[in-house]
């Protein structure tokens, strides 16, 4: 005899609904938060935008000013201080940036300032560099000169060109000088007769010069008669306040010498 057993019937269990209802209403809480933020930032936006109207930009005239830059003014003209003018307006200036033509300084003589500075003694004559020496007896015109490491002249014998070149240290002075005699009897004139000044304390004797064009030693010349030639000094390079004489010994009692400064 076969004996049933029973079997419980299975239950059907139903899903809940309230965990569906209760993520729902998560999603829209999110949701509504999102609105709200976004809401917050348009509204933020607006006002920012709305505050920018009450602000006063600067037009870029007065931003960038009436100046004008340093690059653009003239090589040839400094720029004086800028001044400061007011123009009527609180808290507008105008800076006047005019360009101000500076006068190159003027050179100074020294020649001439040691000439007005310097005492002479009795009997001495001072004279400009370009200016003729007037005695009873001579005329003398100190006539041009210049400073040179070396030189080229003709010889007297066959006109051969020759060099000469300085001692290290040391430079030619080469002087041209014309003397006129106007007195009524013959005079000896010469390079003989010329020395050269530096400083307080140093005076130099001419050198020969073996050019054509040399002013010789000595000689005598008849009344009338002018005369016109080079006489060459070796000085130190570092030579100052250079001064030339020529002397009057023998031809003159009232005048001693004739001072030139260059």
């Amino acid at each position: 005899m076969s004996v049933k057993k029973n079997v419980p019937a299975k239950k059907t269990v139903k899903k809940s609904k309230s965990k569906k209802s209760s993520s729902s209403g998560k999603v829209s809480l999110e949701v509504d938060k999102k609105h709200i933020l976004y809401a917050i930032i348009i509204l933020l936006v607006i006002v920012f935008a709305l505050s920018l109207k009450n602000v006063e930009i600067p037009s870029s005239a007065d931003d960038v000013g009436d100046t004008l830059p340093i690059d653009n003014i003239p090589e040839d003209t400094v720029q004086d201080t800028q001044t400061t003018v007011d123009d009527g307006d609180a808290g507008n200036t105008v800076k006047d940036t005019t360009p101000v033509d500076v006068a190159p300084p003027e050179p100074q003589d020294t020649a001439d300032d040691n000439a007005d500075a310097y005492v002479p003694e009795a009997g001495e004559i001072v004279a400009s560099f370009d200016e003729a020496v007037q005695t009873d007896v001579l005329d003398i015109r100190f006539n041009s000169y210049e400073t040179v490491s070396s030189y080229v002249y003709q010889t007297v014998e066959n006109g051969t060109e020759r060099t000469d070149n300085a001692i290290a240290g040391k430079q030619f002075f080469m002087l041209n000088f014309t003397v006129i005699n106007k007195g009524a009897l013959s005079v000896y004139v010469g390079y003989g007769k010329v020395t050269l000044l530096a400083g307080d304390i140093y005076i130099y004797d001419p050198i020969v010069y073996e050019g054509y064009d040399a002013l010789p030693k000595y000689k005598k010349i008849s009344p009338g008669t002018e005369m016109t030639g080079i006489v060459l000094f070796e000085i130190p390079s570092n030579s100052e306040d250079i001064r030339i004489r020529y002397s009057f010994s023998g031809l003159s009692i009232t005048e001693r010498f004739a001072t030139w400064f260059l």
